[in-house]
């Protein structure tokens, strides 16, 4: 109940400063200072209230009243109108204060009369509504293309528009609704679109009000037909919140209704710029929040969620997936239950793209022998994408999936360098050998020239890589792999130094859900100078990491990203090492993470706190003081 208030608060709210501007274009300067008063008054008491400090807010709102009253007492009838909005807020201000007992006194009633003048029709006293009947339907049929926007040149915004017609001439024509051609487009089923219908009893009713004269009821014909009828005419949304799955439920959103939502829906509510009916299926925060018509679930009631309706055709729109088969009524029912069960979430990221989250669900249920199958036409696709028609060999062993311009013979020499490594490394993380190195194998992308190499950060990663790099990794769940720049000559050791580094990253990010990247690239530095510990190049990076480390202006520095990638890769190596004094914590911290617990709490169990406070309290930094920099103090 809370959260539907705030959210109805912000609506109320957020008229915007700057229609109000335009609201007061015809009141005096001093009217329009004292307008622009009560408006940031209220917007105050807007924050007050979002905030949860209703006696701040009460106070404001009070404040509020008072100046309107005392300005619109100085007003003509002709301008009591321009405040309407601003009172229609403080109205409704009012009302979501005293609900939560907030004691107010009582708002003095705003009494307008219509204005005079030549082009307003008539008010009828019977018969269609155009206000409470014709202005709603038009607004849920064709608010997104006409009211909101003019699709075709052609606006609905008011009804002197309407009744004006586009430049191709009018589209209403009083007393005839058959020669009409807004009624012509609809019976042709050429209008709504975007999935949407308008309904016999509908159509029969814009129809009788066309054949009654088209008269207007309202108080100005220019008012907005978002606006009509004390406020927008669009179903209300209730903010719905993202509710966790529990792991007991029957029905998993990010396994079985995301690919159901990416196969069915692309093309109309995901991955179009033209996104139909208002409604967003590129993530699952767009699904809770609907579309033109409302919130298209009701968590707890499947079978009255529109949502479901549009599945089954049913509640007098079109069957949804528009212009395809129609889904089974086994999967109808996956959601029906689904939605019964309170529509939990198992995604992660709720704002994730739903692709991505259908992508990961497929890959942590697929096989091995699946998912190596899936990441290998992946990994075909990069190469072209960087290297276009430049021919490629390829190479599979047991644990990785080569692919360079260098020969077959060349990949069987990286090939055994790679298996060498990977036994190293899950020998000192304890890996077990029955599940294999990384499930759904690791690819291993091999440059001969730094150019084809940045190419692929640029191309594949959308990045520039350090010139110092001469190898990096990526890992998700969908893809793991590494790209390395080398040479035909170059020596096992060599070679495997810098495979070495990838390899044990991924491994670590593979082992846990939410291991940052920073972490797992200081395990594979760290996991590297194990095996190669006399390696000049290993000596340097200790050297190098522990000057990096010294020469950070904060602690966290290398963590929150204000390092350059090279340097903060080494700092990370530097913790990592720290830390690792003992190889039981880390043996501990590495079976935590298997049995499912989140990083922060595997590694707080491990070493005590979490990754911050244990590296300030490794190198003795001090904690950040309040003004400005915190001094480090050198070990």
């Amino acid at each position: 109940m809370r959260n539907s208030l705030l959210v109805l608060v912000v609506v109320v709210f957020c008229w915007g400063f700057s229609a109000n501007q335009v609201a007061a274009q015809n009141l005096s300067r001093q009217q329009k200072v004292e307008l622009r008063k009560i408006t940031k008054t209220i917007d105050a008491a807007e924050k007050s209230y979002v905030g949860r400090n209703y006696a701040e807010s009460k106070k404001q709102i009070e404040t509020a009243m008072s100046e309107m009253q005392k300005l619109i007492s100085g007003l003509d009838q002709k301008n009591i109108s321009k405040a309407k909005k601003q009172y229609n807020r403080l109205k409704q201000a009012h009302e979501l204060l005293t609900k939560q007992k907030q004691k107010l006194p009582k708002l003095f009633e705003l009494k307008v009369t219509k204005k005079s003048g030549t082009d307003d029709k008539p008010k009828t006293a019977d018969g269609i509504s155009f206000v409470k009947q014709i202005a709603p339907i038009l607004n849920s049929k064709c608010g997104r293309c006409h009211v909101r926007g003019t699709s075709g040149g052609f606006s609905l915004a008011n009804y002197e528009v309407l009744m004006k017609g586009p430049r191709a001439g009018k589209v209403i024509f009083e007393g005839k609704p058959d020669d009409s051609r807004i009624i012509e487009v609809i019976e042709e089923g050429d209008m709504p679109r975007g999935g949407l219908t308008v309904s016999e009893t509908e159509l029969k009713t814009l129809k009788t009000w066309i054949k009654e004269g088209a008269k207007f009821d309202g108080d100005t014909p220019t008012a907005s037909l978002n606006q009509l009828a004390g406020g927008n005419n669009r179903p209300r949304r209730e903010r719905l919140e993202v509710k966790a799955a529990t792991g007991k439920n029957k029905v998993s959103f990010s396994s079985e209704l995301a690919p159901i939502i990416v196969e069915k829906c692309s093309g109309c509510h995901l991955g179009t710029q033209r996104i139909r009916g208002g409604l967003n299926l590129g993530d699952f925060r767009g699904l809770l929040r609907g579309g033109d018509s409302g919130n298209v679930i009701k968590p707890g009631s499947g079978k009255d969620s529109i949502l479901v309706k549009r599945l089954l055709g049913e509640g007098g729109g079109q069957r949804m997936p528009a212009g395809s088969a129609p889904l089974s009524k086994t999967q109808i029912q996956k959601f029906i239950t689904w939605i019964d069960e309170g529509a939990p979430f198992d995604g992660g990221d709720p704002r994730g793209p739903m692709g991505r989250l259908a992508a990961l669900a497929k890959a942590r249920n697929a096989s091995h022998e699946e998912l190596s199958a899936d990441r290998a036409k992946l990994a075909v696709r990069n190469w072209k994408t960087v290297m276009t028609d430049t021919p490629f060999n390829q190479l599979e062993t047991d644990n990785f999936l080569l692919i360079s311009e260098f020969d077959k013979a060349t990949l069987e020499k990286f090939g055994k360098v790679a298996e060498t490594q990977a036994a190293k490394i899950s020998k000192l993380m304890k890996m077990s050998s029955k599940s294999g190195f990384i499930k759904g194998r690791m690819t291993l992308f091999i440059f001969k020239r730094r150019y084809d190499y940045s190419e692929f950060g640029k191309m594949i990663e959308r990045r520039e890589l350090p010139r110092t790099f001469k190898g990096h990794w990526g890992y998700t769940v969908t893809d793991a792999y590494a790209a390395i720049l080398t040479t035909r000559t170059a020596s096992p050791d060599e070679f495997g130094l810098i495979l070495s580094q990838q390899i044990g990253a991924v491994a670590m990010s593979s082992t846990g859900a939410d291991v940052p990247t920073w972490f797992a690239d200081g395990v594979g530095h760290w996991l590297t100078a194990k095996n190669y510990a006399r390696d000049d190049t290993v000596k340097k990076w200790k050297s190098d990491a522990a000057k990096y480390a010294q020469s950070m202006s904060k602690p966290d520095d290398f963590i929150k990203g204000t390092l350059p990638e090279d340097q903060a890769a080494l700092v990370s190596y530097y913790f990592v090492d720290l830390v690792n004094k003992s190889s039981s914590r880390f043996t501990k911290f590495v079976a935590t993470l298997r049995n499912g617990k989140p990083f922060e709490e595997a590694f707080e169990s491990a070493w005590g706190s979490k990754p911050e406070a244990v590296l300030k309290r490794l190198t003795g930094a001090p904690q950040k003081s309040g003004k400005g920099k915190g001094k480090r103090r050198r070990k």
